[in-house]
């Protein structure tokens, strides 16, 4: 008896540990993804970075978009999303949402992934700055110094937040008509090349720019066909990259790693 009851002791002290470092680990990633997101809301307030190519040019690119501690926010949001699920599945299998909850999650995710995505959609319709600008055109975002920080340290942030929000509530069961358009089987060929299309598709875009000789006069239509082509091109090299690479390297893995 006087085992069993140290042992089980024991037990629930581990346990209470375990928990407590996990909550700690959680706190701290939430931290550091607050914390990346305001240096680069100060650090766009400073030096006028903008997403907006419209914009005077700045260092955004260099200074923004390709460092890991300004860009890791939407990447750690989406590893504190599978977290938060496994932690629910551990702890509380059976949770569900009152059906109030689940819509208010619903509404306010959708609307989320909508700002991130149409939002800057009004800062790129007039002319970049010191082009065609002598005769009086209005040129760049127009937007002040503020937003167009907040834009930089918030938009990437808001999408991710919003899908993460999506995604809880349809792995729980309760996504309804969203979880029925999003796990619709007809998006599976898209699914299974997107990430290789994430990585093939700016090399096609800088071959094609870089393989132009002369200026080209923008017109809408042979923008829209030029779109589509890269669209086109892209995928392919996309299909051949997970039918060539990720299937195989994916069935190694599974066999020899995932096995154990």
């Amino acid at each position: 008896m006087g085992y069993a009851a140290a042992r089980n002791r024991d037990l629930a002290s581990s346990n209470t540990g375990t928990r407590f470092l996990r909550g700690l680990w959680i706190v701290c990633l939430v931290l550091c993804i607050a914390g990346s997101c305001c240096y680069s809301f100060t650090m766009a307030s400073k030096n006028g970075w903008s997403i907006f190519n419209n914009d005077p040019d700045n260092d955004y690119m260099k200074d923004y978009y390709a460092l890991p501690w300004t860009r890791f926010p939407s990447y750690y949001l989406g590893v504190l999303t599978a977290v938060v699920w496994y932690e629910k599945e551990k702890e509380y299998p059976d949770f569900m949402l009152t059906r109030m909850t689940r819509n208010v999650v619903l509404c306010a995710a959708i609307g989320l992934v909508l700002v991130a995505v149409y939002g800057p959609y009004a800062g790129n319709l007039q002319v970049k700055c010191g082009v065609l600008t002598d005769d009086g055109l209005d040129c760049g975002s127009g937007y002040s110094v503020a937003a167009r920080a907040a834009f930089v340290a918030f938009v990437r942030p808001c999408f991710v937040t919003g899908l993460s929000g999506l995604s809880l509530v349809c792995f729980n069961g309760q996504g309804g008509v969203v979880a029925g358009i999003l796990e619709s089987k007809a998006w599976l060929p898209l699914s299974l090349t997107s990430y290789c299309f994430y990585l093939v598709h700016p090399a096609i875009l800088t071959l094609s720019l870089e393989s132009e000789s002369s200026m080209t006069t923008f017109n809408g239509m042979l923008w829209m066909f030029r779109f589509a082509g890269f669209v086109v091109v892209a995928f392919a090299a996309a299909a051949l990259f997970h039918t060539g690479v990720e299937v195989p390297f994916g069935k190694l893995q599974k066999r020899y790693f995932w096995s154990y």
